[in-house]
């Protein structure tokens, strides 16, 4: 974005209003430090300028975030 100076990721689950996990950084991508729990979730960037202000930000854009799980037994045999 023009003027943009660093860029906020911003992400919450769908229906609340409480940030996880907000990050500002000076790169055009960013990928979260631990594993995102399985439900719904919505995020956005707000690009910042220099002198701290925020530009316009984006649209909260919903994903989904689905974790499928296999255990292995190990049997004993005797």
């Amino acid at each position: 974005m023009p003027g943009a100076e660093s860029y906020r990721f911003e992400r919450r689950v769908v229906g609340t209003s409480t940030l996880v996990e907000p990050v500002t950084t000076r790169a055009t991508s960013w990928a979260p430090q631990q594993a995102i729990a399985g439900g719904s979730w919505e995020g956005r960037v707000t690009a910042i300028d220099a002198a701290g202000n925020t530009l316009t930000p984006a649209a909260w854009r919903p994903f989904p975030v689905s974790w499928r799980y296999v255990i292995c037994r190990r049997s004993r045999f005797e």
